[in-house]
């Protein structure tokens, strides 16, 4: 249907004028668009016009008010292309492709504004619309809502009226933007100029799409595709790829308009049978280049992958990676960095992957029966050193080659946390003096990271380990239940015990060492823990003791509940469930007699997979200002606190790469 027949000679010569000015301003562009957007496009848009009314009830449906507004703003709407003024950027001699990318989402806006400007008497340009000063509000707006920001609000667009007649804009604006959108065929890009542009990958694929569709036709109603793909793309997906995209552009378009045109009864299908696909030599289409070709296998390939979100220093890291059954390769490769190992391959026999350091190949992966069911491998890793840092991202790259390219890329990164103490208050020197008989000097440190951990604290004075200081205090407070009948040492406590982990060995040492210095009267490390008037009881007792028949059964069976005790004292000084105690000293006590220069207290811990991290050994020098011989008992709690700031969600944490 030939639209332009429904005006008389006064809307022709008007329409006339608009044509000559637009083609002046697409003659000599001032911006270089890589789409056509002049009055060929234009004149395919009035074509398509035609063929929507055509399809529908009422072929005659618009007046002539109507039928001029729309045609004009057919040649009009696209003219703000060629303004970066009007797109609210200064002139300038070259524009960037950012600067083209804010110029092409605002043209429908531009393109209002000058049409509104170009009948002004102090314009500096013409569009052609001199004389049609009636007509510039309705198509101003109809070509305001045919892009941009205002497509998807046509309900917005109100209807109005001229001379009598009615004016509908909502309709005019959506047969303008189907119009528009249905223009989409090779006629409106040049491909031999586009092929060597630095463009990006977005554009290509827009531009290329236009390059493989050879013509959309409307007939009665029903929208239809046709192809042309390079001989080469015969078997491959890659034409599915433009082919689906098409259709949902379309289909996105309609479903914007369909309701305005079905009320005025144009009722419109995109048929899901596609026309002929017309397969071509090489030569006479391109093919894509190798950047977006790559690109489109990407997205054609699904490949998905999954990997634990964190893992402690050397634990098994299981990765599984998923992929449809289309996608063809030569081998798998794995990179893992060179301080992790591969523990593992499921779903891949032994002869069909190869280790070499820290890469492996594999050459194909058992294939799962099903029809639907994807392809899959699986892999585990872990880290072999444990690292400085509390926490860590490592690389693994995945690629499944064809030939010596990777035509998908999967970069992985294991987060390896650790936990971690820090000292954060210490005394570093400590002034013995003759008034001091005991000193308290704690030791403050904070737990960070993942992971409970077990703590194990040395102490080295003057060059001795300290380690009998637990066993001496359970021989006092032994003696303080059996003697003294003392129910404090354990008061309190019962609640609390649950808290505590003592490991059986653990029990079984203490158990011996007690025995020996009951058996042996070994009193030197309790002279220090008991008051000057209880030594002499204490002696008594010991020796009492010693002669009692099946003594030790007595203390076997009692230094679990003593321990306990014991631990619940000093689990007051650790506010976390997540340490744990793998022994007991947790609080030094040494008695000072003979100068010395230094105590270095050493913390060694370890988690539950049994690393061992860098111990933390605290020096403090020791200055003896003291005249007379006697003894001064230094007393170094350690206390363990939490951080502020625990770590949580560690999916969405940053890591550093390591």
């Amino acid at each position: 249907m030939n639209i332009k027949s429904k005006l008389d000679e006064h809307f022709l010569t008007l329409l006339k004028n608009i044509e000559r000015e637009i083609q002046k301003v697409w003659e000599k562009p001032k911006l270089m668009h890589y789409t056509d957007h002049g009055v060929e496009h234009s004149e395919r848009i009035i074509k398509t016009i035609g063929d929507l009314f055509e399809s529908s009830q009422d072929p005659d449906m618009l007046n002539p008010y109507e039928t001029f507004i729309l045609l004009a703003s057919a040649y009009s709407h696209d003219v703000g292309m060629q303004s970066a003024r009007h797109a609210d950027l200064p002139d300038k001699l070259e524009y960037t492709l950012e600067d083209k990318e804010i110029i092409r989402e605002k043209h429908a806006e531009s393109s209002a504004k000058m049409i509104f400007e170009s009948v002004q008497p102090n314009s500096d340009f013409s569009l052609g619309l001199e004389g049609c000063e009636e007509y510039v509000p309705f198509i101003a707006s109809v070509v305001r809502y045919h892009s941009g920001k205002r497509r998807n609000d046509l309900n917005s667009l109100k209807d109005s009226s001229l001379k009598g007649e009615y004016v509908r804009l909502k309709l005019l604006a959506a047969l303008l933007k189907l119009a528009d959108e249905l223009d989409r065929d090779y006629r409106r890009i040049n491909i031999k100029e586009l092929k060597f542009w630095p463009l990006p990958i977005v554009s290509k694929f827009h531009w290329w799409t236009h390059h493989y569709t050879q013509s959309v036709t409307i007939n009665d109603g029903r929208i239809k595709l046709y192809f042309r793909f390079p001989e080469e793309y015969r078997e491959s997906k890659i034409k599915d790829v433009f082919i689906k995209n098409t259709q949902h552009l379309i289909k996105e378009e309609l479903e914007e308009v369909s309701d305005v045109l079905w009320d005025y009864g144009i009722r419109l299908t995109l048929d899901s049978n596609i026309g002929d696909i017309n397969y071509v030599p090489k030569g006479v289409v391109e093919l894509v280049p190798n950047d977006l070709s790559d690109c489109i296998e990407e997205a054609i390939f699904n490949v998905t992958s999954h990997i634990v979100p964190w893992a402690l220093p050397k634990e098994n890291i299981p990765i599984n990676i998923e992929w449809s059954k289309d996608m063809v390769f030569d081998e798998i490769r794995i990179e893992i960095p060179d301080d992790f190992r591969f523990v593992e391959f499921l779903n891949v026999k032994e002869k069909e992957y190869n280790i070499t350091g820290n890469i492996a190949t594999i050459s194909s992966v058992i294939e799962c029966t099903l029809p639907d069911a994807p392809m899959y491998y699986g892999f585990i890793v872990s880290s072999t050193e444990i690292p400085d840092k509390l926490k860590v991202a490592k690389k693994i790259l995945v690629e499944f080659l064809r030939g010596d390219k990777a035509i998908k890329s999967l970069k992985l990164y294991a987060r390896i946390f650790r936990p971690m103490l820090e000292v954060t208050k210490i005394v570093e020197k400590i002034e013995l003096h003759d008034d001091q008989e005991k000193l308290e000097i704690p030791i403050n440190l904070k737990y960070i990271g993942f992971g409970d951990i077990r703590l194990k604290i040395e102490a080295g004075i003057g060059g001795r380990i300290v380690r009998e200081s637990i066993v001496y205090e359970l021989l006092r407070r032994l003696w303080l239940s059996d003697v003294l009948a003392d129910e404090s040492v354990s008061e309190g406590n019962e609640g609390k015990r649950g808290k505590i982990h003592v490991e059986p060995t653990l029990l079984q040492e203490f158990s011996e060492q007690l025995g020996k210095k009951i058996e042996n009267g070994d009193i030197a490390g309790m002279l220090g823990m008991i008051d000057e008037g209880d030594v002499e009881d204490f002696k008594r007792w010991l020796s009492d003791v010693k002669t009692k028949d099946k003594f030790m059964e007595v203390v076997y069976s009692r230094i679990e509940d003593l321990l306990l005790d014991l631990l619940t004292d000093l689990l007051e000084r650790h506010p976390t469930d997540s340490v744990k105690l793998a022994n007991a000293r947790t609080k030094v006590k040494a008695k000072i007699e003979l100068p010395i220069e230094n105590i270095k207290i050493r913390l060694i811990y370890t988690d539950p997979i049994e690393n061992e991290y860098p111990p933390i050994e605290i020096p403090i020098r020791i200055e003896d200002k003291r005249v007379k011989k006697r003894k001064t008992i230094i007393d170094i709690p350690i206390i363990i606190e939490m951080a502020e700031d625990p770590l949580t969600n560690v999916a969405e944490m940053k890591m550093e790469e390591g």
